[in-house]
């Protein structure tokens, strides 16, 4: 080996060093651009919008409210929020909200997180295929009920 130059496993070392730096960098950034987007979509909302977001349909109103929540939450529909409120994964919840097809709004907090609870890994592994053991795995411990 040359006087000066690194060998193959300094090289490696240093490149994986520098890999978890940027990895960790890019995930900073990325979880500051995502609280700086929600609230100020949820600024620009209230500037532009302001009073004659009243005059839209409820269901059109629930949307616009619920854009900058989509926005922080990573998902695209209000169930999906109701279970990333409640924990559920981001890469879980759309399908999950999906499965359970809940269409009724006035579904508490306590009652979702009720009927996650009395389900079981099948209801998860039809939502999410084979990864959906895992998922409610993890959900439950998080959740304190393992």
């Amino acid at each position: 080996m040359l006087r000066g130059t690194l060998g193959f496993q300094d090289l490696r070392a240093r490149n994986s060093m520098l890999a978890s730096r940027f990895i960790g960098e890019v995930r900073n950034y990325a979880e500051r651009l995502t609280q700086t987007a929600s609230w100020g979509l949820a600024a620009l909302q209230a500037l532009t919008l302001g009073p004659s977001i009243e005059r839209l349909p409820e269901a059109e109103q629930q949307t616009l409210r619920n854009l900058p929540a989509r926005v922080f939450y990573g998902v695209n529909s209000d169930e999906a929020i109701a279970l990333r409120l409640l924990g559920v994964p981001r890469g879980a919840a759309p399908s999950l909200a999906s499965m359970l097809n809940w269409r009724e709004p006035q579904a508490s907090l306590q009652d979702v997180r009720a009927t996650l609870a009395r389900g079981d890994a099948d209801l998860w592994r039809q939502a999410l295929g084979s990864s959906g053991s895992d998922y409610f795995s993890v959900w439950n411990i998080l959740e304190g009920n393992r």
